[in-house]
């Protein structure tokens, strides 16, 4: 298209030019002017047609190459057109591998289900039977363990409960050793005080143990020289009443009439009485303990015959023993209240204890006209009846 259109217009230019030099010619009417201007335009048109000239040559040049590219890109296609045919060869296998992987997959699948579940059922029994067995284990061992510490505990309850029994039996062993530690020099003071005054007549027995203090014996002796009592009652026997007898004897007589619930006590004090010469004041009688009715209930009380003891001046209440029972000594006030004398003394030993004070309380209440006398020594009081 481009050459066409060079041409054109090197001939339209060519043709104008000569229709230049031809007007010009007839106007001048000049030949050579007419020769120049031919000759410009042959010179003209060979320039132009030595560019048409080019420019065909490089458009032919173009073209060819154009040629080549467009059988290059030929062959481009024919090889993508292989190349595809290949592919599509490929993907078809692809699909006969997937299809193929498909099927093996639904038999896995099927076969993995069933050995699953079976899998799973033995899994469950096992773990069932294991449950069990541990669940057994487990029970028998928190058994084992229950019992140990059961017994562990109570043996570890049962040796406390023994400490504690031990401490407070420490406690007050050593609260009545600390009393008595004070109470030594008095009691010396008082033993020599009634051996000075009362002379016996054979060696005296212990005053320690269960016996009546020394300073309790030396308030009893002279109550019993001061009052001259016609009949004393004891409740108990022992070193008192060997004291009473012996002040019953150097106050020119009286009676004392002793109860004991234990035999080999009887004869203790039977025995001593007999080597000191004053069996002759006491009235010794066995009286065991029975069941006894009183304002408060029944006590273990002795058993006595009160119908011969009336008109008491002295009541001496030291005994039965505190290990009998709560308020073991009440009874003595019930039973024998009634045969006291008018202005009669009742003189109530170990009246430290918690017992003998409530006791003491008890008759208080019970009988208005019972009034306190005194202290008699550190553990015994008097009480007298108006």
């Amino acid at each position: 298209m481009r050459s066409a259109t060079g041409l054109g217009r090197l001939y339209v230019t060519t043709l104008c030019a000569l229709a230049i030099i031809a007007v010009v010619g007839g106007v001048f009417d000049n030949l050579a002017v007419v020769g120049a201007a031919l000759v410009l335009s042959i010179i003209a048109v060979g320039f132009a047609t030595m560019t048409v000239v080019h420019r065909l040559e490089a458009r032919s040049a173009q073209e060819a190459e154009h040629g080549r590219k467009v059988a290059s890109a030929a062959e481009g296609v024919e090889r993508v057109e292989a190349a595809t045919a290949g592919l599509a060869a490929s993907l078809e296998r692809v699909r006969e591998d997937v299809a193929r992987l498909d099927a093996i997959r639904d038999h896995v699948d099927e076969s993995s289900t069933r050995n699953t579940f079976s899998l799973r059922e033995h899994i469950d029994r096992s773990l069932e039977r294991s449950t069990e067995e541990a669940k057994a284990h487990v029970d028998t061992a928190v058994a084992g363990v229950e019992s140990g510490l059961k017994g562990g505990l109570a043996e570890l309850h049962e040796a406390l409960v023994q400490q504690g029994e031990m401490v407070r039996w420490l406690q007050r062993n050593l609260a009545s050793l600390t009393r008595h530690t004070r109470r030594i020099p008095g009691d010396v003071q008082a033993v020599l005080q009634l051996v000075t005054q009362h002379p016996p007549a054979a060696p005296l027995p212990d005053v320690g143990g269960w016996a009546m203090e020394p300073p309790t014996l030396v308030r009893l002796v002279d109550t019993v020289l001061r009052h001259r009592p016609r009949l004393v009652v004891e409740c108990g026997s022992g070193t008192s009443t060997l004291w009473i007898a012996r002040a019953l004897h150097e106050g020119g007589g009286g009676r004392l009439v002793a109860f004991e619930h234990e035999v080999e006590y009887l004869e203790k004090t039977k025995a001593l009485l007999l080597e000191h010469g004053l069996l002759a004041y006491v009235d010794l009688r066995h009286a065991p303990l029975v069941d006894t009715a009183t304002p408060r209930g029944d006590f273990s009380w002795y058993d006595i015959a009160a119908d011969d003891v009336e008109e008491i001046d002295l009541l001496l209440v030291d005994g039965p023993p505190g290990a009998t029972g709560p308020h073991a000594r009440y009874p003595a006030l019930p039973v024998l209240g009634d045969k006291l004398a008018p202005g009669a003394t009742v003189i109530v030993d170990d009246v430290s204890r918690r017992d003998e004070q409530e006791m003491v309380e008890y008759w208080l209440e019970e009988r208005p006209r019972l009034r306190r006398a005194g202290q008699l020594g550190f553990n015994a009081e008097a009480l007298v009846l108006d």
